[in-house]
């Protein structure tokens, strides 16, 4: 908002925040770089602008809320779906708070998340949840996997002297 100029109306409305403002002062900025020094300038603008952020998206979770997320790995993990519970609201009927659980019971996982709508608070839970999930899930397939290849670690027997009396004859 330092950098743009913007009306008084705008100011007082906190257009400077409103993405269709910002996107056409970004679009006026590359236009005017294609003008003055051509495509090939204005494409290395939208480079620098974009490469580092497009770097960081990954394409399997674009566009998808925490509870999607949560719920399309733990059915990839064969692991039922999380239950979600209003444990609380607060505040007067025009600006409720709402307190979510969610609770995935295979993974004893169990974490609260709060919001200005139900949905809302589902979702800060979920995002939570899925945090929790993810660290979870790999421990649990290691053990299942090293208890199905009989890899588990057993304290070690101890020699049995009889059994070694035996070999020494």
């Amino acid at each position: 908002s330092d950098a743009l100029r913007l009306g008084e109306g705008e100011l007082k409305s906190g257009g400077f925040r409103r993405p269709s403002i910002l996107a056409d002062a970004l679009e006026a900025i590359v236009g005017a770089v294609f003008l003055d020094a051509g495509f090939d300038a204005a494409r290395a603008l939208i480079r620098k602008l974009y490469i580092p952020i497009l770097e960081q998206v990954d394409p399997r979770t674009l566009g998808k809320d925490a509870k999607t997320l949560l719920q399309e790995y733990l059915q990839g993990h064969k692991i039922a779906l999380p239950q979600y519970n209003v444990i609380a609201t607060h505040g007067a009927a025009h600006s409720q708070q709402f307190e979510v659980e969610c609770i995935v019971p295979k993974l004893e996982v169990r974490v609260f998340g709060t919001g200005a709508s139900r949905r809302a608070a589902e979702q800060a839970a979920a995002k939570l949840a899925l945090d929790e999930v993810q660290k979870l899930v790999p421990q649990l397939l290691k053990r299942s996997r090293a208890e199905r290849t009989g890899k588990t670690r057993k304290q070690p027997v101890p020699p049995d002297p009889q059994l070694s009396l035996r070999l020494k004859e």
